[in-house]
């Protein structure tokens, strides 16, 4: 009995070794999430394209889903989506979303909505699992022209083992300057917000809207993934700032992924500026784009790096847009023209 004993007490000893060894082994595995974007700084009007990879000890990783969390100069939530790093998704979801639909204060659907008025977003969320998960169901609504206009925590807490729940976010503000047109809401879920190292539970879902001078009389737009193929390992996003009621500064980008038990981050910044804006009442950039930086461009036509006169804030651009080329010419008239209206 006693060798039997000992021989057992050695197989446990040579089981815990190796489990640990394993485990030791598995630890030293990186995952790692990286994330820039194409430029430093950006144009109101410019699409800002952010891009990054999730890899898994340097192999991309093309079943992830990277949480994008993007604040504004005063640290509010300005965009949040979930962007996948390749094509190979399967519905393994803990929690997931059943679907998102344009809706009234009641929460009955409604697909079209009036400038200068107010939408509503209904949410339904399933807990698939047996535990009961801590989550944070936001929403975020952009207009036709790529650019987010109101971004929202609809529902912050805890959703029971197996349950089903549905929240409303309302009121949305609809821009009195919207563009006319489809926008487009979409729905996530997240233990917390990825600036706080929370992870997106499943793929985000979207559904259509409209924006109408007068109440339209469009059919209600039915909920979709808006997950789609792409490179192994890679995500991106693209979105602009718009073109009224920017705040420029600078705009902080956070993401994280939740993957085979590794959860990882990363943050980036960029610029916002408004290109134009160089002189106002009170002889400085005033937030907007009018007559008055018109002039004082036109003052200075024809002016060359070292000239008697020369402002380089009259240098706006050159042949290469938005580049500073030494002279002011009518490639800087045209810019200013071109943002003509255009304030913050």
């Amino acid at each position: 009995m006693p060798k039997i004993k000992a021989k057992l007490m050695v197989i446990i000893f040579a089981f815990l070794v190796t489990f640990a060894f394993s485990q030791n082994a598995r630890g030293l595995a990186i995952l790692n999430v990286t994330v820039a974007t194409d430029k430093e700084s950006y144009d109101i009007v410019e699409d800002i394209l952010v891009t990054g990879t999730l890899t898994l000890d340097a192999t991309p990783v093309s079943d992830g889903l990277v949480a994008i969390q993007v604040d504004n100069p005063q640290d509010n939530l300005f965009a949040i989506r979930t962007r996948p790093t390749g094509a190979n998704l399967t519905d393994r979801w803990s929690v997931e979303i059943l679907g998102v639909t344009p809706c009234d204060q009641a929460g009955n659907p409604k697909d079209t909505f009036r400038r200068d008025s107010y939408a509503g977003f209904k949410v339904t969320i399933k807990n698939n699992d047996l535990n009961a998960h801590d989550i944070t169901v936001t929403l975020n609504a952009y207009l036709k022209d790529g650019a987010p206009f109101a971004a929202l925590i609809a529902y912050q807490g805890t959703i029971d083992g197996n349950e089903t729940i549905t929240e409303t976010g309302w009121p949305v503000y609809i821009p009195h300057s919207a563009p006319l047109g489809n926008g487009i809401v979409y729905a996530n879920v997240f233990n917390q917000l990825p600036k706080d190292g929370g992870f997106a539970f499943c793929p985000e879902k979207s559904a259509t809207f409209t924006i109408a001078s007068s109440v339209g009389s469009m059919a209600a737009s039915e909920a979709q993934g808006t997950y789609s193929a792409s490179e192994e390992g890679n995500y991106d996003l693209t979105f602009r700032l718009g073109m009224y009621d920017v705040e420029l500064g600078t705009y902080t980008i956070y993401v994280s992924s939740f993957y085979e038990m590794w959860l990882v981050t990363n943050s980036t910044t960029f610029e916002a500026i408004l290109v134009g804006d160089i002189w106002g009442p009170e002889g400085v950039p005033d937030g907007k784009v009018d007559i008055d930086d018109i002039v004082f461009v036109a003052l200075h036509f024809g002016l060359v790096e070292g000239d008697p006169g020369w402002d380089p804030r009259a240098d706006i651009s050159g042949p290469t847009y938005l580049v500073p080329d030494g002279k002011i010419d009518i490639d800087d008239i045209i810019v200013v023209a071109v943002h003509f209206g255009y304030h913050v």
